[in-house]
């Protein structure tokens, strides 16, 4: 009967996973930086293992890195182009009522960046701050934005 039962379990096609962690907890507030990708074209916020307190430039870098293949699995996309680093580390700011810069570094300029990219970028740099907007800029001068967070 065991060995019927482990037989059936094992073809009924469920395959482990490995967990992520997103949106907002019900209760417990879950360790982690917030990191905003898309999900149905939409700002989608996950969270990164690690300090909830880590500065601007180090969510962005998370940022950068994009979703994992589990979170791509499970629909989560970003809007962000390929191949772009950040240049400049962010403080943490002090004056939230102007816009945060953002250097980055890529092949193509600024010429990827969409509204959709500006989003993710000012959202997860915002860390859940509402009013808040940021410029991207490339490293020979062009600029973007602002962006803000909605």
């Amino acid at each position: 009967m065991v060995v019927l039962v482990g037989w059936l379990a094992a073809g009924c096609g469920v395959t482990p996973t490995e967990p992520f962690v997103y949106g907002d907890s019900l209760g417990n507030k879950v360790a982690g930086a917030q990191v905003y990708f898309r999900l149905d074209h939409r700002p989608f916020k996950v969270l990164r293992p690690g300090p909830r307190d880590r500065t601007p430039g180090e969510r962005l870098d998370l940022l950068f890195a994009g979703p994992s293949d589990v979170e791509r699995a499970a629909g989560i996309t970003t809007a962000l182009p390929e191949g772009y680093v950040v240049v400049s580390p962010l403080p943490s700011p002090s004056d939230r009522s102007l816009p945060q810069i953002v250097v980055v570094d890529g092949a193509d300029g600024l010429n990827g960046f969409g509204w959709e990219a500006g989003g993710q970028i000012a959202c997860t740099v915002a860390n859940g701050w509402v009013s808040f907007t940021v410029v991207v800029r490339d490293t020979a001068g062009g600029e973007r934005g602002p962006y803000d967070c909605k």
